[in-house]
């Protein structure tokens, strides 16, 4: 039963290095910008590196593409069509066997030439002191029950609110790009291209300001961090013992 579950964490290991190992190289991948515009041409997106939008324009005349209620929806279509071209990138930019190779196959440890732990977390597994398998285990059974509640904690489920400074555009970010804009038509049909363009300015770099400090309070080491930090160093102190015993036979 311990063989079993020993060989059961340590393929969830190699399977979990793979997977970090891929995400890497994703990011690794990301282009610095990308622009794309809405259906129209008359708004256009400017993704940074991150995916969040940096700017956002309105083309002068836009009242000659676009209804007043349109605009906010033009303003979504124009980000996730830069969305798509930011992930077809990095598509292009990853071998097409890397998952394959890596995340298919857990059974086989990852390469030896990369540490694909982020330095961090390579920080935080050799300061992890291993950990007796039952108890070990039984922590991770629970962790498995309460995954919703730590999803909810990541970084990665952070948001961020802006709006411009007469608070009648209002815009939400997250890590994956633009979620939310909001204004009343009454108000977007008195305002022109460069009007827009300023008060939208003004609003993502609010919103993208308050995402950057939620993003930041759910970055310290979790207590699900800790717990993939104590299984690595149980499973190499495994595997050293292992060949220890092996090498004196």
């Amino acid at each position: 039963m311990t063989d079993d579950i020993v060989r059961s964490l340590q393929e969830l290991r190699s399977y979990a290095l793979g997977l970090q190992g891929i995400l890497s190289e994703a990011q690794a991948s990301m282009p610095e910008q990308v622009v794309a515009t809405d259906a129209t041409g008359a708004v256009q997106v400017v993704l940074g590196s991150d995916g969040s939008p940096e700017s956002i324009a309105v083309e002068p005349g836009w009242r000659r593409r676009l209804a007043a209620e349109q605009l906010t929806a033009a303003v979504l279509e124009a980000c996730e069509a830069a969305a798509v071209e930011r992930m077809a990138a990095v598509s292009e930019a990853l071998p097409d066997d890397a998952a394959d190779q890596r995340a298919d196959q857990p059974g086989e440890p990852p390469a030896e030439t990369a540490d694909p732990l982020p330095a961090a977390m390579r920080d935080q597994v050799d300061r992890a002191r291993p950990r007796p398998l039952d108890e070990l285990v039984e922590d991770v059974l629970r962790a498995a029950d309460n995954i919703d509640e730590y999803a909810a904690l990541s970084p990665i489920a952070a948001t961020g609110t802006g709006t411009d400074a007469s608070g009648q555009i209002v815009v939400t970010v997250s890590a994956a790009g633009l979620l939310s804009c909001e204004a009343e038509p009454y108000w977007l049909e008195t305002q022109g291209g460069a009007d827009l363009i300023a008060a939208l300015t003004s609003a993502v770099a609010a919103a993208r300001a308050d995402l950057a400090d939620a993003s930041r309070q759910a970055a310290g080491p979790s207590e699900l961090d800790q717990l993939f930090a104590e299984t690595l160093a149980t499973l190499n102190d495994l595997q050293r013992s292992a060949q220890s015993a092996k090498d004196q036979t």
